[in-house]
């Protein structure tokens, strides 16, 4: 009897859960701007949230009632509607959102939560810039970003490779203490370390150039307590930059500019498009060419050209000596102004950027990123002028007026983001991703000489292969978060997320030819290798790997739109340093719609520069 009364209660609950769930309504929409679809678009109705799929549809299965509609957007503005929902009745809605002005952006960078929150309301303040806002005028995005962005600078560099990859500091620090994200991913940083007096001395930042302009929808920039949630190299903060997603519409940029010395031309043309992949998910293209000329800002040369003045020579013989350089400057055509340009140098870039998403079933899509960035930098002239009076470092025969090295600089950057995301059933949002950068710099120089191939005559090498650095990096990345919320009295949202990282490090150097350093006359006092930049020797050559690994945990709570506090880890150990602990809590507190209180305190700590460690070895 007992038994029998069990499984009557048992089937009873099973059938009254069946009717009731026959009993449920429907609701279906579509988020798009105009045409354009908008997937991952948040939508709340009641206490439930989904995220509108990559054809930015959404589908909700609840009990007949009367219901508010909330969908929010990156980049949009909220809209809301009333719907009442009846018993097996379907309710489909079309949702066409406005863009937002930009205190009304939706936040993704400092908060893991699932409720997107404006400027105004997020624990610390987020930079959010649109692409519409970057300035038409600059064809660098470095250029761009110092024009609209506070405390963050890149002046133009003139000497060194600084020159062609222009470092950029954000509050004043060291360029490889910014964190920079693509989509979200880490960015990897150049190869080569900022040397020669440039901005950023002894670091190696992010190349920002190597990414199109074209192809951005915007970029966030949070400062506080960054290296808590996304990394050590965070302590000035980081840059996500988000591409874009549209489909169906072509943009073309032209930009031509010069100074109005007559010099410094460039020209920056850009093609972006995208495309629908089976109506479901997206292709969006981007194609960049930018070009530069030189310019020239030198004085005029004083000294001597063909010959040397004697140490502690009368007036009257240094005056004979500086007529009869005089008179043989003039005769053979030697310019005392042109002879060492000064200034800007000229490059020449072109690349290309893919953005791509595609939905695997209702709960899942895959997402990838790929860009390759080719960069070929030149002057006409670089470095210090060797005059034919320096016998130790010029072969006459080759030179008889002395001569100024011609360095050419190709850099190479590739990049590939390549990963999953999706909502388990009991609503635990996960990612997993995988990304590879390398920055490779090839050194070549023309124009110069190796003195100690002096026996050669007009015969010796003036071209000269002076190595290659690269760097490559492998960042591989899982996130899990979930809004817990629904479990607890009066409170908004309660998110817990967590996840980790392991990052491969290479760095390496090849050396150059055997002209490039060596010394084939160590007795002739004359100076051996290619003159201006002497190549990379065998015990310069470097191939050196570290491993990185990364966990972080990250509480957010909010209760009644007015109090909400973030509380964040991360600790990371490399294997070539040791390991840390970073921590951050930020707090907010809203008293109006037009009053609110917020800050943080929060430690971090800037890891080891992997090619600077190899390189003093």
């Amino acid at each position: 009897m007992y038994l029998l009364k069990n499984c009557l209660l048992i089937l009873s609950t099973i059938l009254f859960s069946v009717l009731s769930h026959a009993q449920n309504g429907t609701i279906k929409g579509k988020v798009i701007n105009n045409e354009e679809v908008l997937p991952s678009a948040t939508v709340l109705v009641g206490k439930r949230f989904i995220s509108s799929n990559d054809s930015g549809e959404f589908l909700l299965s609840l009990p007949p009632g009367n219901y508010k509609v909330t969908v929010t957007h990156s980049g949009y503005k909220k809209h809301e509607q009333e719907i009442r929902l009846k018993a097996n009745e379907t309710v489909t809605l079309q949702i066409n959102m406005t863009k937002g002005d930009e205190m009304s952006s939706i936040m993704v960078l400092g908060s893991r939560s699932s409720v997107q929150r404006s400027i105004l309301n997020t624990p610390v303040p987020v930079d959010v810039i649109s692409a519409r806002n970057l300035p038409k005028h600059a064809i660098d995005l470095n250029q761009m970003l110092a024009v609209v962005v506070p405390s963050f600078n890149s002046p133009p560099q003139t000497t060194g490779l600084a020159a062609h990859i222009n470092p950029a500091t954000l509050r004043g620090l060291a360029p490889d203490q910014t964190l920079v994200l693509l989509e979200g991913r880490r960015r990897h940083n150049v190869a080569s370390i900022n040397l020669q007096n440039t901005l950023g001395y002894g670091t190696a930042g992010v190349d920002l150039n190597a990414i199109p302009a074209a192809a951005i929808d915007t970029i966030e920039i949070l400062r506080d307590g960054a290296a808590a949630q996304y990394g050590s190299d965070a302590i000035a903060g980081v840059i996500n930059i988000g591409l874009k997603k549209t489909t169906g519409k072509t943009t073309i940029n032209l930009t031509l500019g010069q100074f109005h010395k007559g010099d410094g031309e460039s020209v920056a043309f850009n093609v972006n498009r995208g495309f629908r992949l089976n109506k479901k998910g997206f292709l969006n293209l981007t194609a960049d060419f930018r070009y530069r000329n030189t310019t020239q800002r030198n004085g005029e040369y004083r000294g001597t050209v063909y010959y040397n003045l004697p140490p502690g020579a009368s007036k009257q013989v240094q005056d004979s000596i500086i007529a009869l350089d005089n008179k043989k400057i003039a005769e053979r055509g030697f310019s005392r102004r042109n002879h060492s340009p000064i200034g800007l140098p000229q490059f020449k870039a072109g690349g290309v950027l893919m953005n791509g998403g595609y939905p695997l079933g209702k709960n899942a899509s895959l997402f990838w990123t790929g860009a390759i960035n080719y960069r070929q930098g030149s002057r006409g002239g670089a470095g210090t002028y060797r005059y034919l009076k320096d016998s130790t470092r010029v072969i006459t025969a080759l030179f008889p007026d002395g001569f100024l090295g011609h360095p050419l600089i190709t850099l190479i950057d590739v990049s590939g983001i390549i990963g999953m995301k999706g909502i388990t059933r009991n609503n635990w949002r996960w990612d997993l991703s995988s990304t590879y950068g390398s920055n490779a710099n090839r050194f070549d120089i023309s124009n110069v000489n190796n003195a100690t191939q002096f026996a050669l005559g007009k015969n010796a090498q003036t071209e000269f292969y002076c190595g290659t650095i690269l760097f490559r990096q492998n960042t591989n990345n899982i996130n899990f978060a979930r809004d817990f919320a629904r479990k607890l009295m009066g409170i908004s949202s309660f998110t817990v997320a967590f996840g980790g990282e392991i990052r491969i490090d290479n760095y390496q150097i090849k050396e150059g030819e055997e002209a490039s350093y060596l010394n084939y006359a160590p007795g002739s006092r004359r100076i051996g290798g290619a003159q201006v930049v002497p190549g990379y020797r065998p015990e310069d050559a470097v191939y050196k790997n570290r491993h990185i690994s990364a966990g972080y945990a990250e509480l957010e709570m909010e209760k009644n739109e007015k109090l909400l506090w973030n509380l964040a880890g991360r600790y990371e150990h490399y294997s070539d340093f040791g390991g840390n602990l970073a921590g951050k809590f930020a707090l907010r507190y809203k008293f109006s719609d037009r009053f609110l209180l917020r800050g943080s305190i929060s430690n971090g700590f800037r890891g080891p520069l992997f090619s600077n460690a190899i390189l003093v070895q």
